[in-house]
């Protein structure tokens, strides 16, 4: 997703197409937070679940600020096309390993629909309130 888009971007030949495969990877990322909070919950109780969140959340927050340093040492020495493709590595890597080390397990399906769920969101106040301020 995002390590892909990341990829592509310092393959990028025109503006259009670098804005675009940026624009992609902020979508794949913005996908991304969902699911990785899904795999943490399928992988820790619920005693282990806060420090697993602030775990991942610390990591989220170190590696955005290592992001902009490294990817400003790299653009000054190396050109802005190795630092998209260097910070694009590892993540790539990571997905890599993700997908070839983590096993499924096995969901049981939910009690009642997605509409049932969207319904009881839209029943809490603080939502409706939140959605007329915005």
């Amino acid at each position: 997703g995002w390590g892909t888009c990341t990829l592509l971007t310092g393959f990028a030949r025109s503006f259009g197409f670098l804005i675009f495969s940026r624009l992609l990877g902020g979508l794949s990322n913005c996908a991304g937070y969902p699911v990785a909070v899904s795999l943490l919950a399928e992988f820790f109780n619920a005693r282990e679940m806060t420090t697993a969140m602030g775990y991942f959340n610390a990591g989220c927050a170190v590696g955005g600020l290592l992001g902009l340093a490294l990817g400003g040492f790299l653009i000054t020495h190396v050109g802005w096309r190795w630092a998209f493709w260097s910070v694009s590595a590892p993540q790539i890597v990571l997905a890599v390993l993700l997908m070839t080390t983590v096993r499924r397990t096995r969901q049981t399906r939910p009690k009642h629909s997605w509409a049932t769920d969207i319904y009881q969101l839209f029943r809490l106040p603080s939502l409706r309130y939140l959605m007329l301020a915005a």
